[in-house]
């Protein structure tokens, strides 16, 4: 069974306030999120749940940073990961991250 790459970028607007990586209902077993590089971003990205932001996050993100989440690997046998559950914040307003991920 062949996977298909998918892509996309997201943009938090206004730095301080948490928005959901996407609004669309992505559900998958792995997910790879990179801070934009350089050019784009020259603040933080912070990775959390709904509480997200640059005092309460799960993973801290410098431009160019990558993170891949795998539920597999996490522990978690056959789970799926909940794309619109992972939420951004970030330290400069409309900075943001690119995520890639497969699917079936």
């Amino acid at each position: 069974m062949a996977l298909k790459p998918h892509c996309f970028m997201k943009a938090v607007t206004t730095a301080g306030t948490a928005e959901r990586l996407t609004t669309s209902n992505i559900v998958v077993p792995s997910v790879q999120i990179q801070a934009e590089v350089a050019s784009a971003n020259t603040g933080d990205v912070y990775i959390g749940d709904s509480a997200v932001s640059a005092t309460n996050y799960g993973l801290c993100l410098s431009s160019g940073d990558v993170q891949t989440f795998n539920a597999e690997q996490l522990g978690w046998g056959k789970a799926q990961i909940s794309l619109k559950d992972i939420w951004l914040d970030v330290s400069v307003s409309t900075e943001g991250v690119s995520c890639l991920y497969l699917e079936r």
